[in-house]
């Protein structure tokens, strides 16, 4: 949650081992994020084509005292209200 928020780097597998997959800040879940040249290479020879990655941000389920204060700081901060 907080990677898509602020933005991050994370490792992803590929077919040809890990590769480090860039976050923008304000990734929405849903979102589908394109890795050049990461994807299967061409059956025939030739570039191998794009890998797109689909963004699932888990949200926690659980959260200690000082998490759940710092969060409600952060929509205290962006003045936000609690929906119903």
């Amino acid at each position: 949650m907080l990677d898509a928020a602020l933005g991050s780097e994370i490792e992803i597998p590929t077919v040809d081992g890990d590769f480090n997959l860039k976050i923008p800040a304000g990734t929405q879940p849903g979102d589908v994020i394109k890795a050049k040249g990461q994807g299967l290479p061409p059956r025939y020879g030739g570039k191998r084509g794009d890998m797109m990655v689909r963004v699932d941000v888990e949200v926690p389920r659980r959260l200690s005292h000082e998490q759940k204060k710092l969060l409600e700081s952060c929509r205290e901060a962006g003045k936000e209200k609690a929906r119903k």
